[in-house]
């Protein structure tokens, strides 16, 4: 971080006071919040981890509504497993599973409990 400018240091801090107003209101359902803010993500990259998120939830929400075989969490993994790395962060399955696991307790994600 000591190699970011101060405008981008700023800028990161005020991405993480949005998402401590959430967290700090109801730190359980807001856990892959501490996840963005804990591996230093900026709002952009934060944006990228939502958007795959986003992306599998709506197949995920389609096959449940017509009631047809739920999309595996092979593909998920993959692509969570590629965004994270994209960041030059390490990841693995264990780290999709991590990420899953938070996202789940979102409201707006809360389907991907039928994933674990």
């Amino acid at each position: 971080m000591s190699s970011k400018s101060l405008e981008e240091r700023v800028e990161l801090l005020e991405y993480y006071n949005v998402l401590m107003r959430d967290f700090a209101v109801d730190p359980e359902t807001y856990v892959l919040w501490d996840y963005i803010m804990s591996e230093h993500l900026n709002g952009a990259q934060g944006n990228q981890l939502l958007e795959v998120l986003k992306n599998h939830y709506t197949k995920l929400k389609i096959a449940l509504e017509k009631e047809e075989r739920l999309p595996g969490t092979s593909y998920l993994y993959e692509d969570l497993i590629n965004v994270v790395k994209s960041f030059g962060k390490p990841a693995s399955e264990r780290t999709a599973y991590s990420i899953l696991l938070r996202a789940s307790k979102l409201p707006e994600f809360h389907l991907y409990s039928k994933y674990l």
